[in-house]
């Protein structure tokens, strides 16, 4: 370490694991600014990824740790612990090799104390990078079947998140029921089942009369699979799904058995439930929306043509291609898309869904509101202290009551902006918990190889809200995404 004199400090942590293991994001930089200390090293910048996975290096703070490395403004990379780099041996190798080491860069770690200059810290690296690894492929394992040892006992597998009706006891890890929500669920299974006035009731129409009438804890029905999610979920007949398998769950159910089965059997014949109302010949018909317009996307059989010299017409490849509705009238302006390149992106992105779970929770948790909410809870409890300090500057008469009022308004006209403010950051848990994502994308290889189009498409459906496709690119509204 005698050739090093700055070094930048890279800091990462993940929900999970701040919560569990202790790795604050304030006590890594704490304890390495005295290391750096210790040895008499300048700091150059601390690079920060919070709330991110180390299963890989997509991550805001190690893309600029990359960039600056060419610059020479550090002799190396202080790190905390190896799995705060990264818990995965080729992305770490990759870093050091291929990065840093051509840059004449080291990389120090102060738990395992070793440096990437020396022989044996260099020899270290392979060692350390596979336990990581091992590590964090044993974690996943062990969560995987502590789930589903849960759930043949009969406790709810999907965390503290609990359906509508139910509440989440803490204690003995058990739902019980929330009856005024309870109500409501009751409500749309007789909905759904005998109709309104005569008259058969479809997601949509439910979902409109709820929305117009109640709230649970998540908010107002905004969204139709709320309803569909709802009339499908065997939790409210008191079972617990795992894994494809059903098991009796040891909470009490909100629906009885009879109920559950005729709506079952409703849905099935039904061409108005969820999975039917969607049903084409294309992948995505039915999860397209225009990001200009908002008009849905249709499929369209585009045919080259060319006239012959003789005023003929010859026609060539037919291709199949998404285009927005209002184009058709010439209202909108989003330009077509090849059919099959879309649906390539679209099945690319749930691979990777597929191969890193890490990235379903990162979306769940929504880090970036987090840090809103924090920051206006922040300046609420500047207000509060503001507001005392008025009313000692009367008690000892540096001021008189109409300045006092005066201030006291003004910041009262602000908290209830910020109150405003604070009640939009919140974030709504999604309609699909995150254990139930990775569930449905362990099918998806099974599937996507060998499954019916149908098949295909049901399972897009259930972790896909819809698509929002833009002239430059696509937004995926993921039903286990944060609202």
């Amino acid at each position: 370490m005698s050739d090093v004199k700055r070094v930048a400090i890279y800091t990462r942590v993940s929900t999970q694991e701040q919560s569990q293991e202790g790795y604050s994001l304030g006590e890594q930089e704490e304890r390495l600014r005295m290391y750096s200390k210790a040895h008499g090293w300048a700091i150059y910048r601390v690079y920060t990824d919070p709330g991110y996975s180390g299963a890989k290096l997509d991550r805001p703070a190690i893309h600029e740790l990359v960039r600056d490395c060419g610059s020479g403004a550090f002799d190396a990379v202080l790190i905390y612990k190896l799995d705060r780099l990264s818990r995965s041996q080729k992305d770490t190798l990759h870093l050091i090799e291929d990065v840093f080491t051509p840059a004449g860069i080291g990389l120090i770690s102060m738990n395992e104390n070793f440096d990437t200059k020396s022989a044996f810290g260099r020899a270290m690296i392979g060692v350390l990078s596979v336990f990581a690894q091992l590590e964090r492929d044993q974690i996943t394992e062990r969560t995987t079947m502590g789930r589903q040892a849960r759930a043949k006992e009969g406790y709810y597998a999907g965390g503290s998140q609990a359906p509508i009706g139910y509440t989440y006891s803490k204690g003995d890890k058990i739902l019980r029921i929330d009856e005024p929500e309870a109500a409501q669920v009751r409500l749309v299974y007789d909905l759904y089942l005998h109709g309104l006035d005569g008259h058969d009731m479809t997601y949509t129409a439910i979902r409109g009369y709820m929305h117009s009438r109640y709230r649970t804890r998540y908010g107002s029905y905004t969204h139709t699979s709320t309803i569909s999610r709802m009339l499908q979920d065997p939790t409210y007949c008191g079972m617990i799904s795992w894994g494809g398998e059903y098991y009796h769950g040891k909470h009490e159910a909100i629906i009885d058995p009879d109920t559950w089965q005729a709506v079952q059997a409703k849905i099935r014949r039904s061409p108005t439930n969820y999975a039917e109302r969607f049903k084409g010949v294309h992948l995505l018909t039915g999860l397209l929306r225009c990001g200009i317009c908002g008009k849905p996307y249709q499929i369209y059989n585009h045919t080259v043509h060319k006239r012959q010299k003789d005023g003929s017409m010859r026609y060539g490849k037919v291709t199949l291609r998404y285009v927005c509705a209002s184009r058709r009238t010439g209202s909108c302006g989003n330009a077509p898309i090849i059919a099959e390149e879309l649906e390539s992106t679209v099945i690319g992105e749930i691979r990777k869904l597929k191969a890193d779970p890490d990235l379903v929770y990162h979306a769940a948790v929504a880090p970036g509101d987090d840090r809103k909410r924090e920051a206006i809870m922040a300046r609420i409890g500047a207000i509060h202290t503001q507001q005392s300090r008025l009313i000692d500057l009367y008690q000892i008469g540096s001021i008189d009551m109409d300045e006092v009022r005066r201030r006291s308004d003004a910041l009262r006209e602000e908290e209830v902006k910020l109150q405003k403010d604070l009640s939009d950051a919140e974030v709504r848990p999604a309609p699909l918990a995150p254990d139930d994502a990775i569930r449905i994308l362990g099918n998806f290889d099974g599937i996507f190889g060998s499954g019916s189009l149908e098949d295909q498409r049901a399972l897009l459906q259930s972790l896909i809200e819809y698509i929002e496709v833009f002239p430059d690119h696509i937004a995926i509204h993921w039903l286990f995404s944060a609202q």
